[in-house]
């Protein structure tokens, strides 16, 4: 009779409680609950099992305002089997965010604990060292050391834009003064320098 009742469980009722228990998954911080889309990857058969549950949710946020995201189910009847033996642990998370002009990630990491109970199973996201970086601070700061490396070599950029001049007959540009140059190609150039 108990063995009855242990293969009635994993065939149908875990089966139900799985597929429902994915519907009502919320991650706090990104989403709410009727945002978040799952999708199984794989049919649960019953028993300990790893299974991947893809997601996503539009996320109304600021990066850097996200520094703990929450996985938990919110189905009242989830919380009925919190008191079970019944666990449904969250074993590893990885969440990525894109926008315009960056792909980054939230987290990706171990988590192991349990999204039945209240307290859900929580990540912590930290910002990355390329998410704190300033590009236009980084091209500010390159384009000084352009201009102090052009003022530096300023006496050698007439040679060498009369070098390629004559080899590819285009135009170089620099600062200061211009002058004007003949090719041997008898095509005219203006060299800035």
């Amino acid at each position: 009779m108990i063995g009855d009742w242990d293969q009635l469980f994993r065939r149908a009722i875990a089966l139900l409680m799985f597929d429902h228990l994915t519907k009502f998954l919320k991650i706090t911080k990104l989403s709410t609950q009727s945002e978040t889309d799952t999708t199984v990857m794989s049919t649960y058969r019953g028993g300990e099992r790893y299974m991947r549950i893809p997601f996503q949710t539009p996320a109304r946020v600021v990066r850097k305002d996200v520094t703990i995201v929450t996985v938990k189910c919110t189905s009242e009847k989830a919380k009925l089997l919190a008191t079970t033996l019944v666990r449904l642990i969250l074993t590893r998370l990885k969440i990525n965010y894109q926008i315009a002009r960056y792909k980054g990630i939230f987290c990706n990491g171990t988590v192991m604990s349990d999204i039945i109970d209240d307290a859900g199973a929580r990540a912590y996201t930290p910002l990355s060292a390329d998410e704190m970086r300033n590009p236009r601070e980084e091209d500010m700061f390159l384009t000084q050391r352009l201009m102090v490396h052009l003022n530096q070599n300023l006496g050698s950029i007439p040679a060498f834009c009369g070098m390629l001049l004559t080899r590819n007959a285009g135009t170089c540009f620099s600062m200061g003064s211009t002058s004007r140059l003949t090719t041997s190609t008898r095509r005219k150039a203006w060299l800035v320098f």
